[in-house]
Formats: C-alpha cells, structure tokens, sequence
C-alpha cells in the first residue's frame, strides 16, 4: 500500500505471483505485511485496504492459498512513528481488517516476538 504507485503495482503484482506458485509448490500459504501509505491516516489506510486488497485475496481463494499477514509494526526509524509501515499492528486494526477482507483465506501471521513487541501476554490471552 506505499504511497509510490508505482511500487505499489510492482508489489501487488510480486505477491499475486507469490500466491500462484505457492500454490504450484503445493504449499499453500504465503506470509506478507498488509501495508501501510505512512503519509495517511489509519482511515484511509483502511480504505485502501478495501481497494487493493480485495483482488488480492481472490487470487488467494482461486489458487487455495492462505495469505498470512505479519502484524508486528514494521518500526526501520524515527520518521516512521508511530505507526510504522504495517497497518495490521493492533487487535483493533485487525477486526476492522479482517471486516473488510472476510475471507477463510486471510489470517494472522503466529510470531509470539509480534505480541512481545506490543507487551500483550500471548500465553494466557
């Protein structure tokens, strides 16, 4: 969801493959970050959401992939807090996410490091 069109196309177009031949592969998942434009607000990132995503994810169901989202915040450095480069970094943005995206194909990447990074007891929760 970068804010260069450009890379953005090349991205979608990189992960829609991804998905192809993780289904060729036999494999059947793929783990990706959601995204994140840094230069907009949570809502209007989810609206991009609705956007770019839905295709994506048709790719996914078409091919019988699971599409892993990681959710920890993607932070490289100071300009990009708070928020990092990873809309799906809170419990709260991922219900709206997976509102958005109701698919048995999307999920949540399982990486207890992501729950550590937000202090969230990922054992007894």
């Amino acid at each position: 969801m970068d804010a260069n069109l450009e890379k953005r196309e090349t991205a979608i177009n990189h992960l829609k493959n991804l998905i192809k031949a993780s289904a060729k592969l036999g494999i059947g998942m793929v783990t990706t970050f959601i995204g994140r434009d840094q230069s907009k607000t949570v809502e209007e990132n989810l609206e991009l959401v609705s956007e770019i995503w839905p295709p994506i994810i048709k790719v996914a169901e078409a091919n019988g992939v699971k599409v892993a989202i990681e959710n920890c915040p993607m932070l490289f450095g100071a300009d990009q807090w708070p928020g990092g480069q990873n809309l799906m970094e809170t419990p709260t943005n991922w219900k709206k996410i997976f509102k958005i995206l109701s698919s048995e194909n999307l999920g949540i990447n399982y990486d207890p490091s992501h729950f550590v990074w937000k202090m969230i007891d990922y054992i007894s929760k």
